[in-house]
């Protein structure tokens, strides 16, 4: 058995009390919201001040609710079909660089008035598309 060097990292905690309001779409009107957060950091405060801590874990919470949400509902990476540790790394750091590149490439070469109006969808089938248009020869296509 392994035994791991024990290291003591100062953490700073911070609680964000946030009120913010959302208008309900069956009457229009405001309704008053709050949400209490906790936020864990080993950042100092003269590395990190408290509102970016705040801004940068609403960012991470951001990745989790879309990025993920994505990869499992577009790309349908829900199931690995190893379960050898280094071959469900493999298959996720292979899946979360597609998924950067695709998005990098959206976001850096498609001008907005291009993308406008279009679905991720239909970029990824284009995409798909322009790649087999690659291998398969014209004489075999329907």
């Amino acid at each position: 058995m392994t035994s791991w060097p024990q290291v003591h990292v100062p953490v700073r905690v911070i609680r964000s009390l946030e009120n913010y309001s959302i208008r309900r779409q069956s009457d229009q009107q405001e309704d008053p919201q709050s949400s209490d957060w906790i936020w864990v950091t080993t950042l100092s405060a003269a590395q990190a001040p408290v509102e970016r801590v705040v801004h940068w874990g609403h960012q991470r919470w951001d990745i989790e609710n879309y990025a993920f949400n994505e990869l499992v509902n577009e790309w349908h990476s829900d199931h690995v079909f190893k379960h050898d540790s280094e071959a469900i790394e493999c298959f996720l750091l292979v899946t979360f660089l597609a998924y950067n590149i695709f998005h990098a490439f959206l976001e850096l070469n498609i001008k907005p008035a291009a993308r406008q109006g279009k679905t991720q969808g239909f970029w990824a089938k284009l995409i798909a598309a322009e790649l087999y248009s690659e291998v398969t020869p014209a004489s075999l296509s329907p």
